[in-house]
């Protein structure tokens, strides 16, 4: 395994095996910035939509499973006392 990811390192940073090598190394320079730049966006979004939107999600769960409880229980009572009304 440990032979395995230094091959793949090597696969992607040595310049003489990249798949980039045919272009010139200002271009290559180019393309890895505007790439890492796109990847730690994407990542620093992915995390901070995690942290923020999780605890939305969260609560939005836990008040859809009371909300739905409270309900079926209010049911119950109504039904309950429309079942009282009708006996006396």
């Amino acid at each position: 395994m440990k032979h395995f990811l230094y091959q793949a390192g090597l696969l992607l940073f040595d310049d003489q095996k990249n798949d980039l090598r045919a272009l010139p190394k200002t271009v290559r320079l180019q393309i890895l910035v505007v790439l890492s730049l796109m990847w730690s966006v994407i990542f620093t979004l992915m995390f901070w939509s995690y942290k923020v939107w999780g605890m939305v999600l969260t609560t939005s769960v836990l008040g859809s499973c009371i909300g739905h409880h409270w309900g079926l229980l209010h049911n119950e009572i109504l039904s309950k006392c429309k079942t009282i009304q009708n006996k006396k």
